[in-house]
């Protein structure tokens, strides 16, 4: 009964609220036709006092009176009386003409017409009648017949006056008798409305009894839902004192209900350093609806015990008006144990990311110091392979360099995995022939496969020979570490690598299959963790560190790609990755042949000058022996102090700067080098160091470095950086501080992929949008951040494919500061887009000229 009558109620209630209106409506329109019969009886009222027809009627009688004044005149020739008579029609005629009663009359088209001849006659007698009686007397007959003639229209206008008011009578009183019908017929319909009014009102009355009932039983039920509940339940008044106060807020705050009821909250139960914030949000919500906690939901907060303890809270209010004051409903539950207990877990997590940050930084220090002795190693083995062996002797050494090189290749994946994981390697997308870097690849792994009697295949036909905009160096390391992978398991087999673009997304897979021994399917779920070898023969044969996989897997993940592994046991593997890659043409579909022949030294043209700064003496020892064998000069100092003192003595053609020294490291030297007056300020200084990250080479480059050799060093790479040399290579402070323009061989290669016509085209779009939307960030400061973000953004997608470097940067500076919340500084630093974009656009169409005249 109570559900079935909490259903129906708001039906009882609808009805009520449409009769209500429905007796509403009809009290207004009572009231409208009541108005509208007293406006219709004092119209009658006012036609009746003006005696408009009466008038109407006279105007034939003033009409024959002035005739009668004109015949008389004639005989006794007095004109007076013709004057007076005339004054009496034309006053007559006039009130026709502008009187307020007969406004609606001179709508009438016919009557209208009568008065406008009428009066133009009686403007016409104005001259005569107002002239001298002489010539009045003589004229007398034609005014006679002016008169005669308008006797008919003054008859006329008589007749239409008196019809027309006479219909307008009948219809007001026809007005009045269906307004008087339409009263009585609401005022039934009013009575008929207060009865099922009176009715409804009843059946209301029945209702209330009922909801009052239930009222009165679900209120027991809540307040023992109240006083049994875990949470405090505290409710104030708007003067903050306490009216209700539940058994589990006297468990949490220790106060009985009879100290609670009637004090201020605040006192209780708001620790003293949150009581004026909670007294002024307060008065703020009271006084104007402010609100900062109530009915905000949950919040987090510390609470007060009666002992003096601080103990955390988690609360929410709500606002509940009542009859004559504003309630607010507090539920507070106790938190010590959850925060403890969360506390505990970020502890935990803390120690944890510790340890891991531990482990990856005593990896890259270990792998790092592991490349110094390495390259003396290596460096001295170079040298020894110069001098007179014998053949034996040339056996133990190539045994001892394979060794040498295969525990470089180890330390390189043990550094891999430490930059990794700790995020410090950069993406660099550029634009690149997707098939020469394939081919690479697996010409560079042929030699390992021969050796195991495996073949080599590479199937790219769906590609073709298509230019790609990625990241050219970490894809060349995942197919490496894949294919080099797949060949050492592979024995009198195949391995084949395969590409294919995945319908019409940028995404490319490729696969790896090999004919090899094939992995267990419970080792597939841990091929790609780190330190993994399984079990194998191939496996113990070969050794490994087992971090190639795991690398190819933090490379793709690092890319926004996926990887993967099938294998069955006998029957070979399949390792596939799928990577975005936007093709920017697709080229040719003729295979791509890679010269594989090994460059030649460079070799000096002339003896060099060379000062070398480095503090390990076995690598002066392998670095001086390497430059002298190339005829060159060789000073050695052992620290940063003393080969800045050594550069600031005299002139070196080039300088070889370690970077990790005791008293002075290679940045520091170089900015005294470069900011002192001695003569080598602007001599050509290379980095040797085993710091190989991205931002390290930046900041080498940053501090006035010219070039950078990454140990362990070869006669083949000092050659090569010594080979490049002379005035132009010498830079200022102010060029150094910034990168190039443009990426200027990968533009050349794009427009050159792209054809003239097509790359003058997509050029000449991307330098109409660019400057566009340039123009637009700088000139509406007023536009949406997310907007604006959105759309730097996307021309930076757009500059990075057209190998702008400066320009791509501070886009890309500008997106992050909008990303993390610092719109402002986003914006200030939209000034210097015009002037990096105007160099940018120059140096573009400049190349893009280039590319017309070949």
């Amino acid at each position: 009964m109570t559900a079935q009558g909490n259903k129906h109620q708001p039906l009882r209630w609808a009805r009520f609220g449409i009769l209500g209106v429905v007796l509403l409506v009809c009290f207004g329109a009572i009231a409208i036709l009541g108005f509208e019969v007293n406006r219709k009886i004092k119209e009658q009222a006012t036609a009746s006092s003006d005696n408009v027809q009466w008038v109407l009627s006279q105007l034939e009688v003033e009409y024959l009176s002035f005739d009668a004044a004109i015949t008389e005149a004639q005989l006794d020739g007095d004109v007076r009386d013709v004057r007076r008579r005339f004054d009496i029609l034309y006053s007559r005629v006039a009130t026709f003409r502008t009187g307020q009663a007969y406004e609606t009359l001179r709508g009438e088209l016919s009557f209208a017409n009568l008065l406008a001849g009428l009066n133009a006659a009686i403007d016409d007698m104005i001259p005569l009648i107002d002239g001298p009686d002489d010539e009045l007397r003589a004229q007398l007959p034609e005014l006679s017949n002016q008169v005669e003639i308008v006797g008919t229209a003054v008859r006329q206008i008589a007749l239409i006056g008196i019809d027309y008011f006479a219909g307008v009578s009948d219809r007001s009183r026809s007005e009045v008798w269906l307004t008087l019908m339409r009263v009585a017929a609401l005022t039934m319909a009013l009575v008929m409305a207060l009865v099922i009014l009176a009715i409804v009102l009843f059946q209301l009355y029945r209702v209330a009894q009922r909801n009052a009932e239930v009222t009165r039983t679900t209120s027991a039920r809540l307040e023992a839902m109240v006083s049994s509940t875990l949470d405090a339940v505290i409710v104030i008044d708007e003067a903050g004192l306490i009216v209700e106060y539940n058994g589990a807020a006297e468990y949490i705050f220790g106060y009985s209900r009879t100290e609670a009821i009637g004090s201020p909250m605040v006192d209780m139960i708001v620790p003293l350093k949150y009581r004026k914030a909670h007294l002024e949000g307060m008065k703020r919500h009271l006084r104007d609806g402010s609100t900062h906690v109530v009915g905000r939901g949950r919040i987090q907060m510390e609470a007060l015990r009666k002992n003096g303890e601080l103990f955390p809270c988690e609360f929410s209010i709500a606002r509940a008006p009542a009859s004559n004051r504003i309630l607010f409903v507090s539920f507070l539950r106790d938190n010590s144990a959850q925060v403890a207990a969360e506390q505990e877990l970020l502890k935990a997590r803390d120690e944890a990311l510790a340890g891991e940050r531990t482990k990856a930084e005593f990896m890259a220090v270990m792998s790092h110091e592991m490349r110094t002795p390495l390259n003396g190693m290596l460096g001295t083995m170079e040298l020894l392979a110069e001098t007179d062996l014998n053949p034996r002797q040339r056996d133990y050494l190539r045994i001892i360099e394979t060794s040498g090189r295969l525990l470089l290749h180890h330390v390189n994946d043990v550094l891999d995995i430490a930059r990794l994981d700790a995020g410090r390697t950069g993406s660099e997308k550029r634009p690149f022939n997707l098939s020469v870097l394939v081919n690479e690849v697996a010409d560079g792994q042929r030699s390992l496969a021969h050796a195991n009697h495996t073949e080599l295949e590479i199937d790219l036909e769906t590609l073709g020979n298509p230019t790609v905009l990625g990241d050219q160096q970490r894809l060349r390391q995942v197919l490496l570490n894949l294919v080099s992978n797949a060949i050492k398991f592979t024995r009198d087999g195949v391995v084949r690598i395969e590409a294919e673009k995945l319908g019409d997304s940028d995404m490319v897979e490729f696969r790896i299959i090999d004919s090899g021994i094939g992995i267990n399917e419970d080792d597939l779920d841990r091929i790609f963790d780190d330190f993994v070898t399984l079990d194998t023969t191939y496996a113990r044969e070969y050794g490994g560190t087992g971090l190639g996989l795991g690398i190819a897997k933090r490379l793709i993940e690092s890319l926004d790609g996926a990887i993967g592994a099938e294998s069955e046991p006998g029957d070979g593997s399949l390792f596939w990755f799928r990577l975005p890659l936007p093709i920017l043409s697709k080229g040719s579909v003729e295979t791509v042949e890679v010269e594989t022949k090994p460059a030649p030294r460079p070799k000096p043209e002339q003896s060099l000058q060379i000062l070398v700064v480095e503090d390990n003496q076995i690598n002066q020892l392998v670095v001086e022996e390497m430059l002298r064998k190339e005829g060159h000069t060789v000073t050695l100092t052992n620290d940063g102090q003393e080969g800045v003192a050594a550069a600031n003595l005299r002139h070196y053609d080039v300088i070889l700067m370690d970077i990790s020294m005791p008293r002075m490291d290679g940045v520091a030297a170089t900015l005294a080098i470069r900011n002192g007056d001695g003569r080598c300020r602007d001599t050509r200084i290379v980095a040797l160091t085993a710091n190989a990250l991205p931002d390290d080479i930046e900041r080498f480059k940053d501090s006035g470095m010219n070039d950078v050799l990454v140990k362990p060093i070869s006669r083949a790479k000092l050659a090569k950086a010594l080979s490049i040399k002379g005035p132009e290579t010498i830079v200022s402070a102010a060029a150094r501080a910034l990168p190039a323009l443009l990426d200027t061989e990968a533009v050349r290669g794009l427009l050159s992929d792209l054809g003239a016509e097509r790359s003058s085209k997509l050029l000449n779009a991307f330098l109409t949008e660019t400057d566009s939307l340039v123009d637009m960030f700088t000139t509406s400061p007023d536009s949406d951040d997310n907007i604006l973000i959105g759309d730097i953004h996307k021309l930076a997608g757009s500059a990075s494919l057209f190998g702008t470097l400066q320009f791509s940067d501070l886009l890309r500076e500008l997106e992050v500061l909008g990303k993390s919340g610092r719109a402002d500084e986003m914006r200030t630093k939209l000034s210097d887009l015009p002037q990096c974009w105007s160099m940018t656009r120059n140096a573009l169409e400049e190349i893009a000229s280039e590319n017309v005249s070949q």
